[in-house]
């Protein structure tokens, strides 16, 4: 008998369970992009197996335990993975871009904390491009916050001392993403901008990029 257990988190993650007629429990999370894609991660970085030995008795409180844990890791930002150094080989946008780390290939980073305009709304492509100057075939430091439900690395970037998110923030190019922030550190930042006219700050009437969102849906 093989049993298959999916759990829903939210409308964008699903764990996938597998439980097979020698005992085991396989543990699989699967993230939908904005397009219906699947994507699959399995756990990694990390003490907790994969695969989990299942007993008639335990079977189902480690189902359980497995998906509380995948949930904490991947759902939460303050649960922390490995730090990361890589080199920029792509940037998608203001606060997105694409590192190589030797020996584990490529990973996607959501900058921290910040959110700058989409690329289609005013001032946009300024801060892609600032981004890009400033990161794009450079090697940097990624300091991990976590994972979000896209699968992708939240993290602040450095190059030496610098803090780019805070440089994004402090010269205009994005606002401070308040929902998910830990310090007060972004939204200084953002507020000096702002009383400079820095950037987007300039443009008559900036709207916040995730109220440009809701009105592209």
């Amino acid at each position: 008998m093989r049993l298959k257990l999916i759990l829903r988190s939210n409308l964008d993650t699903i764990f996938v369970i597998n439980a097979t007629n020698d005992g085991r429990l396989n543990v699989i999370l699967l993230v939908l992009d904005g397009t219906g894609a699947q994507i699959t991660h399995r756990v990694s970085n990390s003490s907790y197996p994969e695969t989990l030995e299942a007993s008639p008795g335990n079977s189902f409180m480690k189902v359980f335990i497995a998906v509380f844990w995948l949930v904490l890791v991947y759902q939460s930002p303050d649960l922390a993975a490995e730090d990361l150094m890589g080199r920029v080989v792509k940037v998608a946008d203001g606060d997105t871009v694409t590192i190589v780390v030797e020996g584990a290939g490529r990973r996607k980073i959501r900058l921290y904390g910040i959110d700058t305009p989409e690329l289609d709304q005013p001032w946009g492509r300024e801060a892609g491009n600032a981004l890009e100057e400033k990161v794009m075939d450079k090697n940097v430091f990624a300091r991990v916050s976590g994972i979000d439900r896209y699968g992708r690395t939240i993290a602040d970037i450095f190059i030496g001392k610098r803090n780019i998110n805070h440089e994004m923030v402090a010269e205009g190019h994005a606002w401070a993403y308040r929902r998910y922030l830990k310090s007060k550190t972004l939204v200084k930042l953002e507020q000096a901008a702002k009383s400079r006219q820095k950037g987007l700050w300039a443009v008559p009437n900036p709207v916040p990029p995730w109220e440009w969102r809701k009105g592209a849906r």
